[in-house]
């Protein structure tokens, strides 16, 4: 069903849960040190390739709103995989072992004191929107995680008031709040802001909305 959107998916579990139909085994996370263990025993490359491909998926699924433009990425990555490689299960095997291995370097890499699920995915949108591929300087690393931090209270702060996804007020009070944040004397001549501040306030704002519980908690 991974075709299938995922609304449609959870109505399905929803109703096999009400046939009685029951999970008795989790399935392994893509995660998991054990993963390729249990897949390299699969009969079968395409096996062990399909294996791989719906546990990244899977991974993708849960995970996408706390950072969609990280996951979309992905995604694209994995489409590209199995349209170049098309029938050569090997190596589609081996391209998916490799993006199983960025998956699991993600949850590894340098977080500069950040919160990893609530704080990084802003460092990762400012990084892209500010300095594209560029590997950037230590002073910039600095000055990114600083102004992370600084949106991520903000929002948290305003989020944090009583009907605020009901309130357009509201909302707007933190649109602004978060350009004046951006176009400030210290932020305003960091790279394309000028030009990028529209964006990444409307990017913000969409990852707010989708992570509400976990941005609101202490």
């Amino acid at each position: 069903m991974k075709c299938v959107p995922r609304k449609l998916r959870n109505i399905t579990d929803e109703y096999l849960v009400s046939r009685g139909i029951e999970q008795k085994v989790a399935p392994l996370s893509v995660l998991d040190p054990n993963f390729q263990i249990q897949a390299q025993r699969r009969n079968g490359t395409k096996t062990k390739a399909a294996e791989i491909e719906h546990a990244i998926r899977h991974h993708i699924e849960v995970n996408y709103d706390e950072d969609p433009a990280l996951f979309a990425s992905l995604v694209q990555e994995l489409e590209r995989i199995l349209r170049d490689f098309a029938g050569n299960w090997e190596i589609i095997a081996q391209e998916m072992e490799r993006l199983r291995q960025k998956l699991m370097a993600l949850e590894e890499e340098e977080t500069h004191g950040l919160d990893r699920k609530r704080q990084m995915p802003i460092f990762r949108l400012l990084q892209a929107e500010l300095l594209g591929s560029a590997v950037p300087l230590e002073a910039q690393v600095v000055q990114i995680v600083n102004l992370t931090q600084l949106l991520f209270h903000t929002i948290q702060t305003e989020m944090r008031q009583a009907g605020f996804w009901d309130a357009p007020l509201k909302q707007n009070r933190l649109k602004s709040e978060l350009q004046r944040i951006l176009l400030g004397p210290h932020h305003y001549s960091f790279g394309p802001m000028m030009e990028q501040h529209s964006s990444i306030v409307a990017r913000l704002m969409e990852r707010a909305r989708r992570n509400d519980k976990v941005i609101r908690r202490p």
